[in-house]
């Protein structure tokens, strides 16, 4: 076992080692999972937490942080536990929208660097009601929907 190159798997779920391997012999790949998994070295939990900070660091919103993580196998209880785990998606909003208003020197209501920020707020994952909150709380009048 000390040879297997644990350095690489350490940030990969063990859905995607599953499928990487798919034409190799079953039994051997569920053996050294296994045994990865008994030696904590492989862990769906750890790179769940790890994809998430690594996300939301980016900027990006619990809608997409989900969708991503259910893309790549991870079981929707270890991502609802992670993902609701802390409040901090309005501060990770502000600091999205502080970053691209500083493109634009105003944003009226209605406007089309309005419409752009909601569809780019959307699009990096967050819920309708974090933008509408954000927004308002940025001086930018509520959206409509």
């Amino acid at each position: 076992w000390t040879s297997w190159p644990v350095g690489n798997i350490l940030c990969m779920s063990s859905s995607k080692l599953r499928r990487k391997f798919l034409v190799a012999d079953t039994s051997l790949i569920r053996e050294v999972l296994t045994h990865l998994e008994e030696e904590n070295l492989l862990s769906d939990t750890r790179f769940t937490e790890s994809y998430i900070l690594y996300k939301k660091e980016r900027g990006f919103g619990y809608l997409k942080i989900r969708e991503d993580l259910i893309a790549k196998g991870i079981d929707h209880k270890i991502i609802e536990g992670k993902l609701l785990v802390d409040d901090e998606w309005l501060a990770i909003i502000h600091r999205v929208i502080n970053k691209k208003v500083s493109d634009y020197k105003t944003i009226t209501v209605k406007s089309r660097e309005h419409s752009k920020l909601i569809r780019f707020l959307m699009m990096r994952g967050f819920k309708r009601e974090e933008i509408s909150e954000a927004v308002s709380n940025l001086g930018v009048s509520s959206i409509k929907y």
